[in-house]
């Protein structure tokens, strides 16, 4: 098992990646047993034979049982263990597989009934063993890996129990031979089962990570045919957009709906099309089509087509805010260049008036102005800015105002405390 390990799981070879991951289970358990258990087998038939356990001329025999052996047991157990030092058991109540369970009891009815002599007489024992072989499809196309490596365990060790106690179509009167026989049978089985298991949990992986991504794009395929129509791949979640672009229309209008073709000249009808729909009566609705047509009679006139429709109305939505934004700004700083001249020659003609009676206060004036103009210069093209710096131009236009109007203007600034302590 240690030596299974590293050519399994550890080779760097084995960080590429693999789509359907069946090349990488196949590798772990057809090839890394026989690679572990080989070198092993050969020292413990050679020192067997040198002791006198085993004559001399069964060496080769004795190396191919040994090596059968514990192949049969990396494959029947190894898996099992994987899958637990992974803690990938999932023992919670409300997750029962009722079909994958339903597959597992009958595939191990069936193979007890076939080993204990129950089809003999139709098909023979031979014939019989390999029956309970759709059912084991049916494990792995319904179980996920970890349930189907437990299942591989219990087959394995109900067929070597059975074996051992004389049933079953393997040859009984030679030791040898019937060792290898059950290691040979039982790895088609486990095998099967697993790379079928690996393969088909990936697939449904992968099918379900396109639905949520298709989903979260708001996204939904379709096909069309002339004699069937529009038909939505996804669930009937988003069917709804195809209902509102091509409602009570013959197939071959719908399909010039999607594609932005007038209904009047369907031979125009694209090969590949990318159309931006707007639904009728739904304003704020819009949708992308994009397709590919897949057949045409000899007239030209499509007869299967493949697409998808995306939603956009979140793009419009965001397109008319910005728009307004912009609009905003632009009335702001429209606002802004009639005010700043004015405010600007009020506040000079107050600092002028201040330079003989105060010019101390004059010289304070010009500090605080060109504070004020240099950071409504730099705030100018911010959305935001911090409340502190909001506070610190309101009083240094209040200060401003105060050069012009003396005693008559009077200000006080209120800041609560929680804003405060966010300055």
């Amino acid at each position: 098992a240690w030596l299974a390990s590293y050519p399994g799981f550890r080779l760097p070879i084995l960080r590429k990646p693999d789509r359907s991951a069946m090349d990488r289970t196949a590798w772990r358990l057809l090839l890394v047993p026989w690679l572990a258990c080989v070198p092993v087998s050969a020292v413990i038939g050679w020192a067997s034979t040198r002791t006198g356990m085993f004559p001399d001329r069964d060496l080769a025999m004795t190396i191919a049982r040994i090596s059968m052996t514990h192949v049969h047991g990396l494959v029947a157990l190894g898996p099992v263990a994987a899958h637990l030092l992974r803690r990938e058991y999932n023992l919670r109540p409300g997750h029962a597989n009722i079909p994958g369970i339903s597959s597992i009891i009958g595939a191990l009815c069936m193979m007890t009934l076939a080993f204990t002599g129950f089809f003999s007489e139709v098909l023979g024992l031979s014939a019989s063993a390999y029956l309970p072989f759709p059912l084991v499809i049916m494990v792995g196309v319904t179980c996920r890996p970890p349930m189907t490596a437990v299942f591989t365990a219990i087959w394995c060790l109900s067929t070597s129990a059975l074996t051992n106690l004389e049933m079953g179509p393997l040859d009984h009167q030679n030791g040898w031979g019937r060792a290898l026989e059950l290691g040979i049978y039982n790895l088609i089985i486990c095998s099967t089962a697993y790379l079928v298991s690996v393969g088909s949990t990936r697939f449904m992986h992968q099918l379900r990570r396109n639905d949520l991504t298709l989903e979260a794009a708001g996204m939904e395929l379709w096909e069309w045919s002339s004699h069937a129509g529009l038909r939505a791949e996804s669930r009937d979640r988003q069917s709804d957009q195809i209902r509102r672009c091509t409602v009570d229309l013959p197939p071959l209008q719908a399909l010039a709906v999607l594609t932005g073709t007038p209904v009047k000249d369907l031979f125009a009808i694209p090969d590949h099309w990318r159309q931006r729909i707007e639904p009728e009566g739904d304003s704020c609705k819009l949708l992308m089509s994009s397709g590919l047509i897949l057949l045409r009679n000899r007239e030209g006139i499509p007869q299967q087509a493949i697409g998808m429709l995306q939603d956009l109305s979140a793009i419009r939505k965001a397109e008319e805010a910005l728009i307004a934004l912009g609009h905003q700004r632009a009335q702001l700083r429209s606002l802004q260049t009639r005010l700043n001249p004015h405010f600007l020659f009020n506040a000079l003609n107050a600092t002028r008036a201040l330079i003989h009676l105060d010019p101390k206060k004059a010289s304070d004036a010009v500090t605080t102005l060109a504070r004020l103009l240099r950071t409504n210069l730099r705030n100018t093209d911010k959305p935001l800015i911090p409340l502190a710096d909001e506070i610190q131009l309101v009083t240094d236009l209040l200060n401003v105002f105060a050069m012009r109007f003396g005693g008559r203007l009077q200000t006080r600034i209120f800041v609560v405390a929680i804003a405060r302590d966010g300055l």
